[in-house]
């Protein structure tokens, strides 16, 4: 979710460190509650008879944790520093497909037949 929205955000903004704020911003609310809300449902797993369950909920919400911190503080620096990768912000945004000549500009032909990348019509 984060990756996306900095991604739209780098459309409008040059600076990637003000895209990545705006971005940041816009999904840390979502993240953090969709995150507390998964521990908070993993975590009564901690009171199941079996112990192995118990244990199961506890690692997973550990995990969970962990991911949405990972996601809030070591993603955010990562994208939007200037050493991040050679190519940095083209590698976040998406180009558009480049077809083939003499290809369909729909999802399939006139005769419904799938189109696949690369295959030439005959």
């Amino acid at each position: 979710m984060l990756i996306s929205r900095y991604r739209d955000e780098l459309r409008s903004h040059s600076d990637r460190r003000e895209a990545m704020s705006v971005a940041l911003g816009r999904t840390a609310e979502a993240v953090l509650s969709s995150a507390v809300t998964v521990v908070i449902g993993l975590l009564t797993l901690l009171l199941s008879l079996f112990p192995a369950t118990r244990g199961l909920g506890l690692a997973c919400a550990v995990g969970v944790v962990v991911a949405a911190a990972f996601v809030l503080l070591v993603c955010p620096p990562r994208s939007s520093s200037s050493t991040a990768g050679s190519s940095g912000r083209a590698s976040l945004v998406r180009a558009r497909p480049h077809w083939p000549t003499g290809t369909a500009s729909g999802a399939g032909s006139a005769t419904g037949s799938p189109r696949t990348r690369g295959a030439s019509s005959a």
